[in-house]
């Protein structure tokens, strides 16, 4: 607005909307505002605007306080207060932490066992330690898996030597295209180039990874057997 309208604008402005207060009361409906700011070109979101004004004590719901609604428009002249508009609704903050939730004076001490399947290298501990009956080899020797249920029953993608980092990285089409059909997809290069672009869509740069190019697969598969 700055470029727009000079220092002396606002003051006729306000004095536009006085003008239009036949009963003196330093309120005007907001339609009547709206429409004068629209016949000035000036145009905002109402939905906006009226919750700030609400923290201001400008707007009642249906009228509004016309000269503090100047005075803010006026980018010459410094607003003295603001309101603090909270990030998040009262009922939502809440300040408590699992640690500050086990570490009450009058929590009681859990004795029961903990669940879950045993890992096998003692993450949850700060130093290495040698299990009971083990020898320090046992430190190294430990199976890289996150669990026990990992290194007894190992998945395909294990014992070949693949992660999920390998599902999700950047491919290039001929890896894809090859990798695909090793595992018998055989695509024409028109069905191909259809999945290829339909995997693009579900990353924001347009990358393909092997999971993309499924989930594109299959999409384009069950689009085909519908309409056959």
């Amino acid at each position: 607005m700055s470029t727009r309208f000079l220092p002396r604008f606002f003051n006729e402005f306000y004095l536009k909307l006085k003008y239009y207060d036949t009963e003196k009361s330093g309120w005007l409906p907001r339609e009547v505002v709206y429409n004068y700011c629209a016949s000035k070109l000036i145009r905002f979101d109402p939905s906006l605007i009226e919750p700030l004004l609400s923290k201001w004590e400008a707007f009642d719901g249906s009228n509004i306080d016309y000269k503090f609604f100047s005075h803010i428009l006026n980018y010459k002249e410094a607003i003295e207060y603001f309101p603090r508009i909270p990030d998040l609704p009262p009922e939502c903050i809440d300040f408590r932490t699992t640690y500050s939730e086990i570490m009450k004076t009058d929590q009681e001490r859990d004795e029961s066992r903990m669940a879950g399947i045993p890992s096998g290298r003692y993450f949850d501990l700060d130093y290495p330690i040698t299990p009971n009956f083990y020898c320090k080899a046992f430190r190294t020797c430990l199976p890289q898996e996150s669990d026990v249920q990992s290194c007894i029953t190992p998945s395909i993608f294990t014992l070949m030597h693949v992660n999920h980092r390998d599902m999700y990285a950047k491919r290039e089409p001929d890896v894809v295209r090859k990798v695909f059909k090793a595992a018998g997809e055989d695509f024409s290069d028109e069905k191909f180039n259809e999945i290829w672009e339909e995997a693009k869509k579900y990353h924001s740069q347009g990358w393909v990874c092997f999971e993309t190019f499924r989930t594109a697969l299959r999409k384009v598969s069950d689009a085909e057997n519908s309409i056959s």
